[in-house]
């Protein structure tokens, strides 16, 4: 029996129309793998206190704003751990600090089992095949017709 999970994600951009990617590094896998900054909603936890959580434990920042982007429409079965599926619940976030490039070289997150790094990337360099999660790949095509929506 699979249990089923719920993700926050972050969409942050900035004035230079970047968008702020987490790529994690965990155990044997060196390449690591691109998303966007987040994580598990705890039990009991609602998401706009999870997103805000999640944004203070990985960047050390503050969320000013979070608007809901999208939610995955489909189940998925997590690629981390056969036995989960997830559902993903993406917010486009307006934080308070300034996440240049000299603190996020500074700002890497050491975890268990691997670590977070963080750098700013251009919607030209990104598509879908820079996600590895199918419910980050979901959510950024979601996003690119959330972005023309807005103009």
């Amino acid at each position: 029996m699979s249990s089923i999970i719920k993700v926050v994600a972050a969409i942050i951009y900035n004035e230079e129309n970047r968008f702020l990617m987490a790529l994690k590094k965990a155990g044997k896998n060196l390449a690591g793998y691109w998303e966007f900054p987040g994580g598990k909603v705890e039990k009991g936890e609602d998401e706009l206190v999870a997103i805000k959580r999640e944004i203070k434990e990985e960047l050390n920042a503050d969320v000013l704003n979070a608007n809901l982007v999208c939610v995955t429409e489909d189940f998925v079965v997590s690629f981390l751990n056969k036995e989960q599926q997830v559902i993903g619940v993406y917010y486009l976030v307006d934080i308070e600090q300034d996440l240049d490039e000299n603190y996020l070289a500074k700002n890497i997150l050491d975890l268990e089992n691997g670590s977070i790094h963080f750098c700013w990337k251009s919607l030209e360099e990104l598509t879908s095949d820079v996600f590895t999660s199918p419910i980050d790949k979901s959510a950024f095509q979601n996003l690119k017709k959330y972005l023309l929506e807005r103009g």
